[in-house]
Order: structure tokens, then sequence, then C-alpha cells
């Protein structure tokens, strides 16, 4: 985990609920007594308050854990070593590191301590290699934790390196600034770290500083925006980081944003109060300012919500390909994550930790899920996306539609639609698709040879085409008025009631009357083959009739019961 820390503040990351953006929102007050110069770090969804100046001697030496979600403070151990003001502090994965500084009657440390949360125990660790030291500046960077400059009899640049898995100190290439004591620091991402502000005796300073972990080099950024102060509070929330409030011979209440990508200050919403010797930390998603001095000693403890919030977010080259494929991914998460981890569900290979892994081969069809945690410290953000891997479709069912058709007349023809399809290509051997092509639903408009004519349809997607169903028609000769009657039949006749009409026609008025011109029967036609119930008619001689735009034929039918 990467902490930040602003003077003795130091800072971890994990995800919180958001309100407006830009914004400070007062939380639960700090639970112990007010005080200024406390040491301050974040572990997960923790925050941590100790020691400090409240006043009185000696100086506390309780120490409080703050939770982000329930919003309510906890007393913990207090710290193990003795009462001091001006420590630094840090975290480091799940622990958190505590050292140097001063009591109240002058006497400086330069031992250093671990807190575990799981077990609320502090173990002492190996001093402080740079001597006696108050009001430095601490971080961490990856696995790594930080302190430099200060005050030990005199101003101090020099700046150390801690390796908690070996418990030992290295020296590292000094603070590129005046040497100086109550400056601000804070680390973006698992390479840099920032060191700005302070003062070095001869006033108060603003000039700002990067430190790059891998070439062990200083780099002068952009001075800070605000006036030059000492004691102020700054973190980092994804890729920025804040300073603000502190001190110039008067309180000061103002905030400012660094862009690293930019290397540009932007003032943000200032401070509640005015107020110096405060404690800063943050999450993924929040920061927080509390304790410190404005004419008295405070408690109050406040959330800050930035302009943006980082999130998890990726593409995929393809979401819906085919089978026996392979595509890519390309991470475009929001504020520099440093760590991700993919899952590919269906995928081979199956996970990933690269930033935009590619080559990612998918031999079944069927949906699955790409899913990337990606993490910057203990701040972690997930999401998901589905990938639909197809094969060519399946042929669709055979053509539902008449089975007759006459010149000109115009039918309709369908089929069920069939998984993945995308397109549906018709062809008919005679006539003309005159609406509907690339549907599941088409106009045909009978030709003018009679005989048979096939209509048939093939589905397609990205992967190719299937194979073509086809539905027989039969195209009959243009009917004229003298022979509709030679393109139906009736049947049985006579019949005991329910007969059958076979028709070559299937667009028209079937009407049956009796013998004394009276309708007793009429419905359209809408398929080859029609039955009609006269049973609950006498026996005697019925006329039914066939109406086609073309004309009306007549049969006789018997009913005898």
């Amino acid at each position: 985990m990467n902490s930040k820390l602003l003077f003795t503040i130091a800072l971890a990351i994990a995800g919180l609920s958001a309100n407006a953006q830009n914004s400070w929102s007062p939380k639960t007050n700090f639970a112990g007594v007010g005080r200024k110069w406390a040491t301050g770090f974040s572990i997960g969804t923790k925050g941590y308050i100790g020691m400090g100046d409240d006043g009185a001697v000696p100086t506390p030496i309780d120490f409080w854990e703050y939770d982000f979600v329930a919003n309510t403070w906890t007393q913990k151990a207090d710290f193990a070593g003795a009462t001091r003001k001006f420590a630094v502090g840090f975290s480091i994965n799940a622990k958190g590191y505590v050292g140097t500084g001063r009591d109240a009657f002058g006497t400086y440390f330069q031992d250093f301590w671990e807190y575990n949360p799981s077990n609320n125990i502090w173990t002492v660790k190996a001093n402080f290699p740079g001597g006696l030291r108050s009001a430095a500046v601490g971080f961490s960077i990856g696995n790594k934790g930080y302190i430099g400059t200060g005050w030990g009899g005199s101003f101090n640049n020099d700046f150390y390196e801690y390796d908690p898995t070996t418990d030992s100190w290295t020296v590292r290439a000094p603070f590129g600034g005046t040497a100086r004591q109550f400056a601000v620091g804070f680390s973006i991402g698992t390479k840099k770290g920032y060191i700005g502000t302070g003062t070095d005796g001869t006033g108060y300073k603003k000039d700002f500083w990067e430190y790059d972990q891998s070439n062990n080099l200083w780099t002068q950024k952009t001075n800070f925006s605000g006036v030059a102060r000492e004691q102020a509070v700054g973190f980092s929330i994804g890729n920025k980081g804040y300073i603000g409030t502190g001190w110039d011979a008067s309180y000061k209440q103002d905030f400012w944003e660094y862009n690293q990508s930019t290397d540009v200050w932007t003032s943000k919403t200032n401070y509640l109060s005015s107020i110096y010797g405060a404690v800063g930390f943050s999450t993924c998603t929040k920061g927080y300012i509390g304790t410190g001095y404005s004419g008295n000693y405070q408690k109050s403890f406040t959330e800050y919500t930035p302009s943006v919030t980082p999130s998890a977010a990726f593409t995929a080259s393809q979401t819906n390909f085919c089978v026996n494929s392979c595509i890519n991914f390309t991470d475009v998460s929001t504020n520099v994550p440093t760590n991700w981890a993919w899952t590919f569900s269906g995928g081979t290979p199956s996970s990933s930790t690269l930033q935009n892994p590619t080559n990612i081969c998918y031999s079944a069809t069927g949906t699955y899920t790409a899913t990337l945690t990606a993490s910057n410290m203990n701040c972690t953000s997930t999401t998901s996306q589905a990938i639909t891997v197809i094969t060519i479709p399946i042929a669709p069912q055979i053509p539902s539609g008449p089975s007759t058709v006459v010149n000109p007349q115009s039918y309709s023809y369908s089929i069920p639609s069939v998984p993945n399809t995308t397109y549906y290509k018709w062809t008919v051997s005679s006539g003309s698709v005159t609406s509907g092509q690339g549907t599941t639903n088409i106009t045909y408009t009978a030709g003018a040879s009679s005989g048979t004519v096939t209509i048939c349809v093939a589905d397609s997607n990205s992967c190719g085409i299937s194979a073509q169903t086809c539905l027989l028609v039969n195209n009959v000769t243009a009917i004229s008025e003298n022979n509709i009657a030679d393109n139906f039949t009736i049947y049985p006749n006579p019949t005991s009631g329910k007969f059958i009409l076979d028709s070559k026609i299937i667009r028209g008025e079937i009407s049956v009357y009796n013998v004394f011109g009276e309708k007793i029967y009429s419905e359209k036609i809408n398929s080859a083959k029609s039955e009609i119930d006269l049973s609950k008619q006498q026996n005697g001689i019925y006329f039914v009739h066939l109406k086609i735009e073309q004309g009306t034929a007549v049969k006789k039918i018997i009913v005898n019961k």
C-alpha cells in the first residue's frame, strides 16, 4: 500500500460513498481531547490519530481509530513509546508506523514503532538512523517508508528509506530543496513522493519537489500556488495531491489540488476554518482533516470529496465475436491504478495482471464475463463486461405462408427468429421480394410464370451464413372469371354437414347460399384449405360462391344427414 502523509500524516486508500464534489462535510469529532501536532495515518477502511499537544504536561499518548463507514471513533492501545508531538507517521500494507518527534520538555526522539491493527499491539523497530529528529516529513511509496527533513538541533535535508521486511533503513538522495522543518509530504502511485512548503529559518517556503523512487532522484516541480507556509496538511486521492491550511504568522484556510500529470496547482474549496498543526489522511475517494489549532485546541474532523473520484473501467476490442477468436482488453481506469487483476471466464488465459492484456482466446460459444479489479494502494475498484462468443447461426425453419400463389398477387412469408442472427437473406426462383428483405417477415409478389416456385431463406452474422431452407410453392396461371371454378374443389359432396374447400387461391371470400338465395355462411379465405360446417342446416342443395378479384365462381353441394 502507498500511504500519503503531510507533516506527521500518512495516508492509505479505500473506497467510500460520495457527497457533493469539491466540498467539505463535517464528520464525528475526534473522540480524544482537542490537540495540535498529532500524528495520523490510514489503513484500509480505518484512520488513526494519536499523540500531539493539548497544552498539558505531559502531552497525550492516547491513540484512536476512526471507521470511515460507521463514522465512529474507538480508542485503541496507547502509543508504546514516550509522549510526544511533531512525530512522523505512515502506513505500509496493513501496518502503521510512528517515529521521531519531541516531548513537552524538549527531549527529541529517534525511536520507531510499528502498530498492528489486527491485534492492537505496538512493536518497537529499528531506530531512525538520522539521529534525534522532530517536525520531519514521512510518507510511503509501495512497500517502503520514507522520513526526511525536520529539526534535530539544526535544519535537515537528509532522506531515509525504511524496509519493513528487513526492519532496516537505507540512506537515499538528500531532499532537493533547502534543509527545513514543518514541511508537507505525500505520495502518488507506486513510484513518486512529494515534499514542499515548511520553514528553513530564513522564512516560509512554497517550493515543491518530486522524488522518483526508481531512480533515487529529486526534481523541482511547480511551486505551491498558495502563500508560503509551514505546518500545513496534505494527502493524495488517486493521481491528485492536496495541500491546505497551515501557518505564515496567521492561520490559513485555503486548499489546493496538485495535478501530477500537468504539474499544475488549482485552488479548491477552502477548509471549513483557519487552522494549523492538523492531521490529514485519505481513502480511495475522500480526504480527511482533523484536530489542529485555531486559537484553541481542535477536535473537529472533516471529510473532503474531490471533483473526480476513481473508478475501474476498460474496453474490449470486441464484445460479440466468433468462436475460436482472440481479443484484446485496454484499461481506461481513472486515477492511475498501479495494479490490475483481470479474470476472463471462458477465456484462455483465464486471468492476467497486465494493464492491457492481449490475445485472450475463446474456444466455445456462450456468454462470459470479463472482470477488472484496478487498485492503487488500498484503493480497489471493480467493473465487468459481458463477452458473447457466437458461431454461424443454425439454418432457419422452413418459411410459413401460402403453398399456392397467383400472379400478380402479393403474399406474406415468415420464419421464427434465430439466435445470434443479424441478417436474413431471402431468395425466390420467380417473382420478387417486395419488402422485408433482411428480416424474418417478407412480402412476396408472384411472377408471371406458372409452375413450382422456391421461396428460400438463410440467416447470417459476422461468422458467416447458414444453409438455406426452402418452401415449394405452386404458382398458377393468372385466373380469369371463366376459370375461377377450375381452381377450387369441394369435398365430400354430398356431405353430412362438414366439407372442405380446397383452393389454389388463398385470397378471396367464401359464401354459401340456400335455394331461396339466402346467405347462410361467409368467411374470408386465409389458407389453401377451409372447413365449412353446414351441419345445422336442413338437408338439401346449397350453392358455394368463391369470390376473388377477377370474379365469382359457384359450385353446388348437397347436404344429406
